[in-house]
C-alpha cells in the first residue's frame, strides 16, 4: 500500500510540474504573442482610419473617384475586423492561462492528497508493526502461563 501511494504522489508531483510549465507558457510567450498581434492590428486599423479621414474630404471635392474612396472604407473595416479578432484572440488566450492556472490549484490538491495517502500509509505500516509485536509479546505470555500451569498442575 505505502508502495502504490508512494508512486501516486510521484506521479501526482510530475502532473503538477507538467501543469505549471503548461500554465508558464500560456502566461508568457502566448499571452505576449497575443498582445503584439492585437497592438500590429490596433495600428493597421489606425492607419486606414486616417487614410480614410484623409480621402473624405477629397471624394467630396470629387478630386479623388467613389471608387477609391470605396476602397478606404472598406480597407478602414476590414482593419477594424483584423482588430477586433486579435482582440478576442487576446481575450481567448488569458482565459486559457486562467484554465491553466486553475488546474494547477486541482493537480496541487491531489498531490496534497496522495501525500496525505502516503503519510496515512506510514501510519498504518507502524500501527502493523506494533500489532506484530504485540501478538508476539502475547504468544511469549501465553507460553509462560501455560509452562506455569503445568508446573502447578504436577505439583
Amino acid at each position: 500500500m505505502a508502495s502504490s501511494s508512494s508512486a501516486q504522489l510521484e506521479v501526482a508531483k510530475a502532473e503538477l510540474a507538467r501543469a505549471k510549465l503548461t500554465h508558464e507558457l500560456a502566461a508568457t510567450s502566448d499571452l505576449a504573442a497575443a498582445r503584439a498581434v492585437v497592438e500590429a492590428r490596433q495600428a493597421s486599423s489606425d492607419r486606414a482610419q486616417a487614410d480614410l479621414a484623409r480621402m473624405k474630404p477629397l471624394a467630396a471635392k470629387a478630386e479623388i473617384s467613389k471608387q477609391q474612396l470605396d476602397a478606404y472604407e472598406a480597407a478602414a473595416r476590414v482593419a477594424a475586423s483584423d482588430l477586433k479578432a486579435a482582440q478576442e484572440r487576446l481575450s481567448s488566450a488569458i482565459t486559457d492561462a486562467a484554465i491553466k492556472k486553475a488546474a494547477i490549484e486541482v493537480v496541487q490538491a491531489q498531490v496534497e492528497r496522495a501525500r496525505a495517502e502516503v503519510e496515512a500509509s506510514k501510519a498504518n505500516l507502524r500501527k502493523t508493526d506494533i500489532s506484530v509485536s504485540d501478538v508476539g509479546s502475547a504468544e511469549a505470555a501465553i507460553t509462560q502461563a501455560k509452562r506455569s500451569w503445568r508446573r502447578q498442575s504436577f505439583n
